[in-house]
């Protein structure tokens, strides 16, 4: 379970970027990612598996309320993207922004 977690957030979410619009991997992206990519699973039918432990996570945290890291990061990507002042502001107090995809 913690193999199918990790490539949730490390590989499905985790290849979120501004030029997807911070959106996840979409189910083909995900099963057609090279092994070398994605090493936690390596057959296509583990990884459609853990797409839809992946579906799974999102509607229970959503019925939830919840944000994992991944939501939390593309939520305050957007809002610097929306909000150009409060980015300025931002980008005048700090030099670079490191974060640390270990769990």
């Amino acid at each position: 379970m913690e193999l199918a977690f990790l490539e949730i957030i490390g590989v499905i979410k985790g290849s979120a970027s501004r030029e997807t619009n911070f959106d996840p991997l979409s189910r083909e992206a995900y099963l057609s990612k090279r092994w070398k990519a994605a090493p936690n699973v390596t057959s296509r039918e583990e990884r459609d598996f853990v797409y839809t432990l992946y579906e799974n996570y999102e509607k229970a945290k959503k019925r939830r309320g919840e944000l994992d890291d991944i939501d939390r990061l593309v939520h305050i990507f957007k809002e610097l993207e929306r909000d150009p002042t409060l980015r300025k502001d931002i980008e005048s107090l700090l030099d670079e922004v490191y974060v640390d995809g270990a769990i």
